[in-house]
C-alpha cells in the first residue's frame, strides 16, 4: 500500500484521495486519520491544552461514529471544523455545550450542474462563547437571567448591576 505524506500526517494513497476527492469516509477510515493526525491537533491547540491531542481525536471519533449524517460529510470539512475547536480549546462533547460540529446540505456548482454535498460545520455554543470570553481576561463577570414574555424586569448596566 503506498502512503503519502500529508502536512507531515503519513497516510494511505486510497484515504488521501478520498480526502481530496470530497468521497465520504469509513469509520475505520476516519478512526485511522485521527490517530495519524495528533500532532497536528495538538499543534493548533491552545498553550493549556497541548497534551490533550488524544482526547480531541478520541472524541471526533466518537462524534463521526454516532452520527451518520456527519459519515455522509466531506472529510476536508470534517477535519476543518475539528481544528477550528481545537484551536479555541473548546470541548467536542455536545453535552458540555461549548461548541458543535453539524452536517449541512449545501449546492455547489461542480463543471456545469449543481450538486448537493453534505459538509461539517462548527458553531460555536453558547457556552464556548461564555469559556471564551473568560479566558481572555477582558471580562470579570458573566450573568444571564430568564426573561419570560410578560415578565417585568428592570436592566442597568454600569459598574452595580443589579
Amino acid at each position: 500500500m503506498a502512503t503519502t505524506t500529508n502536512g507531515g500526517t503519513k497516510i494511505s494513497q486510497t484515504l488521501a484521495t478520498k480526502i481530496q476527492t470530497g468521497s465520504p469516509l469509513a469509520q475505520a477510515e476516519f478512526k485511522d486519520l485521527m490517530s495519524k493526525m495528533k500532532a497536528e491537533i495538538a499543534s493548533a491547540l491552545p498553550m493549556h491544552l497541548k497534551n490533550n491531542a488524544d482526547r480531541y481525536a478520541r472524541q471526533m471519533v466518537q462524534l463521526f461514529s454516532q452520527n451518520p449524517k456527519l459519515q455522509a460529510c466531506r472529510p476536508v470539512t470534517l477535519l476543518s471544523a475539528m481544528m477550528t475547536a481545537s484551536a479555541l480549546g473548546l470541548d467536542l462533547t455536545p453535552q458540555l455545550g461549548q461548541c458543535y460540529i453539524l452536517p449541512y446540505e449545501n449546492r455547489k456548482k461542480d463543471g456545469r450542474e449543481w450538486v448537493t454535498v453534505t459538509e461539517a460545520q462548527f458553531q460555536i455554543g453558547y457556552r464556548g462563547a461564555i469559556a471564551l470570553a473568560q479566558r481572555s481576561s477582558q471580562i470579570q463577570c458573566i450573568r444571564a437571567e430568564v426573561v419570560h414574555r410578560d415578565d417585568e424586569f428592570r436592566y442597568s448596566r454600569g459598574l452595580h448591576p443589579m
